[in-house]
């Protein structure tokens, strides 16, 4: 009796004419079909809502999840879904550079509230007097549309082949070419993170059956697919 939650995050979890998709949702489905699971209700809400009821709860699964070592005692893992490249993202006409952390100080920068960016971003830096948290991708967007914030936390999906940058962006009406990364926060595996309760032979059978999984060929065709959806 497991509850899973993921966050609207293309192209790894997106809703289309009504339906989960992503390719998050799709390996999901090929662990489940693999364990001769029925498939079951994935629950889209927001990351810091997901994130609580993880910690508090005994028997949720939340994907897609960094693994870094802040919360690697915290969880059950079952890794990879892919990898993940966490950024700073400006706006290109206000000609941002960042040399070092140092410089960081001087701007306002929006992030996912409890988000493993927002987790980095605080590491690096120290304090969060400049950070301003919100709770979705399109509040961080329009924050730093109207100036309210200058840089904003941003992820992108590495895989095998190429590079898929969540098209969160064009998703909401906005043109990739007017953003840029400006500083490099981190790199970690994304994976699926289980409550420390839940049985541990199911979160092995899981894990083995995610191995299994991104060893077949159709693995790779989804990325490429969904790195098409994101450009």
């Amino acid at each position: 009796q497991l509850q899973y939650y993921a966050e609207l995050h293309p192209p790894s979890v997106f809703m289309e004419n009504g339906e989960q998709k992503g390719y998050a949702i799709e390996l999901l489905d090929d662990i489940w079909q693999h364990m001769g699971i029925p498939n079951q209700k994935v629950n889209i809400v927001p990351w810091a809502r997901a994130y609580y009821y993880l910690k508090t709860l005994n028997n949720v699964v939340l994907f897609s999840i960094s693994r870094t070592p802040m919360r690697e005692e915290l969880f059950q893992w079952a890794c990879p879904i892919t990898q993940i490249r966490y950024s700073l993202l400006a706006l290109k006409k206000n000609k941002i550079f960042i040399g070092n952390v140092n410089e960081l100080s001087r701007y306002t920068i929006g992030s996912i509230r409890g988000d493993a960016s927002e987790t980095l971003l605080l590491k690096r830096q120290g304090n969060k007097k400049n950070i301003h948290s919100v709770s979705s991708l399109q509040a961080l967007i329009e924050m730093l549309m109207v100036d309210r914030v200058q840089l904003i936390t941003h992820i992108t999906v590495l895989s095998e082949m190429s590079e898929l940058s969540g098209n969160f962006i064009e998703r909401n009406g906005f043109s990739s070419d007017d953003f840029e990364e400006v500083f490099m926060l981190g790199e970690y595996k994304s994976c699926f993170a289980f409550s420390k309760k839940v049985d541990k032979q199911f979160v092995k059978k899981f894990q083995q059956a995610l191995s299994h999984v991104n060893e077949q060929t159709k693995h790779i065709k989804r990325m490429q697919r969904f790195h098409s959806f994101s450009n």
